[in-house]
């Protein structure tokens, strides 16, 4: 949001405050106030402050952790433009280097002994999360659809909410979620963010699904992670025949802050259109 952005700016002064400098006055919308006399102890260690990763669900979001060097929480073809931007701003190899290493995808996941068995869980769990949110979707929509207008149309319920979120998701075999996973690592991910957590916990058959599914991903997925070497040829023509994630589809809001619906890369669904989110990007 505006006011996040906001908030940011002034903390990142906040810190950059060296023993010397003036005292610095702050006022966000009368919300946070307040004047900084002394440093900011204990001084940020990193060169450039503390390590943040910044969820880019915008090409606005994108634009702002390049520029400002931080790591992203980014979704498949956005990687490269991310590594591109970093550079265009002017940062160090070594900078650029550390934000990558941070840069991170998300997957979820249901692993199951076989692909037919794992869809059919991750179905029934996607359906029980659906119901579940469905009242507080609604209660969103009352007190905040004024957003809603800036932003993608709300896909957390109603029709076709359980298939448009289940394309985000990574299901089926071990072997199967590690060919799924293998692909972000080959299109130059150094970090996977791995979730298990599609239930809605209030029953015990659903806790015991994700149980399961955790420990064969432990068990059966992770020797195979641990032991694979990306195969970045293979990851750029992945790239090249990837498009966006839909959240960069249109003109972005002006505030950088359009929620994704959910997919991610290499999952079980499609995306948008690479083109779309660059021409959105170089804006």
């Amino acid at each position: 949001t505006e006011l996040h952005d906001e908030v940011f700016d002034v903390v990142m002064q906040l810190w950059d405050k060296a023993p010397d400098d003036p005292p610095i006055e702050f006022n966000v919308r009368d919300i946070y106030q307040g004047t900084l006399y002394q440093r900011i102890m204990p001084a940020p260690f990193r060169e450039g402050g503390p390590l943040i990763k910044l969820a880019c669900t915008s090409p606005a979001r994108l634009d702002k952790a390049a520029r400002y060097g931080w790591s992203g929480y980014v979704f498949g073809p956005m990687l490269p433009i991310f590594e591109q931007k970093l550079a265009e701003y002017g940062h160090s190899p070594e900078r650029i280097d550390a934000a990558l290493e941070w840069t991170s995808s998300g997957a979820n996941i249901v692993v199951a002994e076989t692909d037919e068995e794992a869809k059919a869980q991750a179905l029934t769990m996607m359906s029980a999360r659906v119901a579940s949110t469905e009242p507080y979707q609604a209660l969103v929509d009352q007190h905040l659809g004024w957003m809603r207008k800036r932003e993608m149309p709300n896909r957390g319920s109603g029709p076709g909410a359980v298939e448009a979120q289940l394309r985000g998701v990574h299901y089926g075999s071990p072997q199967t979620v590690f060919e799924q996973l293998r692909d972000i690592l080959d299109m130059g991910y150094r970090e996977i963010n791995v979730g298990c957590d599609l239930g809605t916990y209030e029953d015990a058959a659903g806790i015991d699904a994700t149980k399961r599914s955790l420990r064969l991903f432990l068990d059966e997925v992770m020797p195979l992670l641990d032991g694979y070497v990306p195969d970045r040829a293979r990851g750029a023509e992945l790239l090249a025949n990837m498009p966006a994630p839909p959240m960069m589809a249109g003109p972005p809001p002006a505030d950088g802050d359009a929620r994704p619906p959910g997919a991610g890369p290499g999952g079980n669904g499609d995306h948008g259109s690479v083109g779309d989110f660059e021409a959105q990007s170089a804006r």
